[in-house]
């Protein structure tokens, strides 16, 4: 898919029905932000990205299981939209998190506001088109975006001495709030060790 020539159609198919998924941004991250092994994040999912006034049509209702697969198949190919890296583009193979979407939220903002004109606050772009751009952001010199992300990579085997200790204040500068499943590894292993 070249979001150049066209970007998808808002439409998935699930069980031999064609059904309406939301297109924009805001639905997406709302989506992205739940937890897709529980039946609650599941369901939460569906409303998020297929749900009409916060119910969902008798046809993806009924074909719940299927419609989240298929959802989530099309929510996840716009990560795709710029295939660079040893993984393909996606970032599944990435063990580093580098965005997170409530506490990076206002650097996003600003980026997209000062890189390309687009107020956040007042327009809700296409999906794959936010994916194309923010991917976009995180290799663009002097983003806030790019800055963070590369911050929270870890140090390359090689950095030594005043490199090594310039990227670990970098690190902890741009460092996220951990996640509850971090805290809860953490709690773990200062109890067990």
């Amino acid at each position: 898919m070249s979001v150049l020539t066209s970007l998808p159609e808002p439409f998935v198919e699930a069980g031999g029905e064609r059904m309406r998924i939301a297109e924009g941004f805001r639905a997406h991250i709302t989506a992205d932000m739940l937890d897709r092994s529980t039946v609650d994040g599941g369901l939460g999912i569906l409303l998020a990205l297929m749900g009409a006034g916060g119910d969902l049509p008798r046809t993806v209702a009924e074909r719940a299981d299927t419609a989240l697969a298929a959802a989530l198949a099309w929510h996840d190919a716009a990560m795709g939209c710029m295939p660079y890296g040893r993984d393909g583009g996606g970032g599944g193979g990435r063990t580093a998190r580098v965005i997170d979407w409530e506490a990076d939220g206002a650097i996003i903002a600003a980026d997209f506001l000062r890189l390309y004109r687009i107020d956040l606050a007042s327009e809700d772009i296409h999906w794959y088109k936010f994916c194309a751009l923010l991917l976009a952001l995180q290799r663009t010199p002097g983003s806030l975006v790019g800055q963070a992300s590369s911050a929270r990579l870890p140090p390359p085997p090689g950095a030594r001495g005043e490199e090594l200790k310039r990227l670990k204040r970098l690190q902890r500068a741009w460092a996220l709030p951990p996640t509850d499943a971090e805290l809860a590894e953490e709690a773990r292993r200062r109890f067990e060790g």
